[in-house]
């Protein structure tokens, strides 16, 4: 029997598919069915950028796919399997079969995964469509993306036909331990990110521009859209077109243009990422290789975990360990303090930032590492000051009294810099720094110093503008 197989990865949604949508109107053509699939792959799950945070998500969406399959009499045949072994045995089974994918736009792994199994189908003579992801071409730059992607016909959705034939093998069951619901993360599903972006649109829009910066504000009137796309439950295109077909877009235009401008930039570094692929393992500009390579641990370690003296960096950090999200002011100043301030290699905590940001996209990801980290000496060195951005982002405390609770029944002003505390004010709060809450582990004010005069000498150095140049000409426009 022949078979349509649509391999889902990270387009975990019915609507607006490609895959799905040619899968069935190919297998109508033959009067033939269509089954999908998704593998738990162990060369992506055991890679250092995947977490339980992640595999929590994935699993939400398949099951309220499964859920909304059921009227179809069907589900997602899930395996715990990688892609080849898989399909070479579905293959045994079902020699005719067609198979499609989108192209997923991820991390070294996963591309090699993808060249192999477009190998693997070529010497076994089967058809394989592969489909772009929001428009990302692989190896090459779309000038036109905006006009050639999201004015594209969004395609109708159609009433499936989808296979009950059983494939002989053993079907996945999801991990118990690693599969526990984390109350603090974002559920994921198709029909989850479409309320998502339907409060959004209805609400928060009006709020979106002055409430990005804030890390309290933002978790509440920022699309928190990002990790449906990461996982696919929503496509850039849907986005797009509801948001500009809302009545809520003329009357808050600068807000929806603030938010649809983010859209593109979402694109854009993942396309980038296509050019430089390098960027996930490398400094982009090669004349930085020779700073901050020795790690210290235990400088690390006090990082992760929220112990670094300094209340609002360790607010952060303890809010992403908990909940997968925070905004991008704070991520940026996280990743400068962790490289600037610190001194520490970027290499050191990029997988560890992917594996606590549930909408970890690898495309945006180590762009964004490298800009915050100064390695690709195109961008304006940003080393942001830990104590102001607290007192500017968080002027009450109430983030850091919410995730550094030790500190909350302090004054507001010694919260921030809870160093400044007298003996005798400390005696009086009944703090002591050091057992209450650590001793900050720099002076932040002497090693931004350090970290600025360092970096500007090497930024101007001829090495790094013969590299600049390079990758100026390079990327995309």
């Amino acid at each position: 029997m022949a078979i349509h197989v649509v391999w889902l990865k990270k387009d975990l949604r019915l609507f607006d598919h490609a895959p799905i949508d040619t899968a069935i109107k190919n297998a109508q053509k033959e009067n033939a069915q269509v089954l999908l699939v998704y593998l738990f792959e162990p060369d992506i799950m055991n890679f250092p950028d995947y977490s339980s945070f992640h595999y929590q998500f994935i699993v939400d969406s398949l099951k309220n796919l499964n859920d909304r399959l059921h009227q179809f009499k069907t589900q997602i045949s899930i395996h715990n399997e990688n892609a080849i072994p898989f399909f070479k045995k579905f293959l045994e089974q079902f020699p005719k079969s067609v198979f499609y994918a989108h192209e997923e736009i991820g991390n070294g792994v996963s591309y090699l995964r993808d060249e192999k199994i477009r190998h693997f189908f070529k010497q076994k003579k089967r058809p394989f469509f592969e489909f772009q992801t929001n428009g990302i071409i692989r190896g090459q730059w779309q000038k036109n993306w905006r006009e050639q992607w999201l004015s594209a016909a969004q395609k109708a959705p159609i009433i499936p036909q989808f296979t009950t034939a059983h494939f002989a093998t053993v079907e996945a069951t999801f991990d118990p331990e690693i599969s526990q619901i984390n109350s603090h993360l974002q559920r994921g599903g198709e029909l989850i990110a479409h309320d998502r972006l339907k409060i959004f649109l209805d609400d928060s829009l009006k709020f979106y521009r002055k409430s990005i910066g804030s890390p309290i504000e933002a978790h509440k009137h920022c699309s928190r859209l990002s990790a449906h796309l990461a996982f696919g439950n929503i496509t850039i295109r849907q986005i797009y077109r509801q948001t500009t077909k809302h009545s809520n877009y003329e009357k808050f235009y600068p807000q929806a243009t603030a938010f649809l401008d983010r859209l593109l930039w979402h694109c854009h570094f993942i396309q980038r990422f296509e050019h430089f692929p390098e960027t996930e393992i490398a400094n982009l500009n090669q004349a930085y290789n020779h700073i901050r390579d020795i790690p210290n641990h235990s400088l690390i370690e006090l990082f992760k975990t929220g112990q670094t003296g300094f209340p609002f960096v360790d607010a952060c950090i303890r809010c992403l360990n908990q909940t997968g999200y925070l905004n991008f002011r704070m991520r940026s100043m996280l990743i400068s303090f962790f490289t600037h301030h610190m001194w520490q290699p970027w290499t050191e905590i990029s997988h560890y930032l992917a594996r606590i940001f549930l909408d970890y996209e690898p495309g945006i990801h180590y762009c964004q590492i490298q800009m915050q980290a100064g390695t690709m000496g195109i961008h304006t060195l940003r080393i942001y000051n830990p104590v102001l951005q607290g007192l500017e982002k968080d002027p009450d405390a109430y983030f850091i009294k919410k995730w550094v609770p030790e500190l909350s029944h302090l004054e507001t002003a010694f919260i921030h810099e809870p160093w400044k505390l007298t003996a005798m004010e400390s005696l009086a709060y009944n703090f002591c720094l050091g057992e209450d809450y650590p001793v900050r582990i720099l002076d932040h004010e002497k090693s931004a110093e350090y970290a600025r005069r360092t970096l500007w000498e090497i930024k101007n150095s001829e090495e790094v503008s013969l590299d600049a140049q390079k990758i100026l000409k390079k990327r995309p426009r």
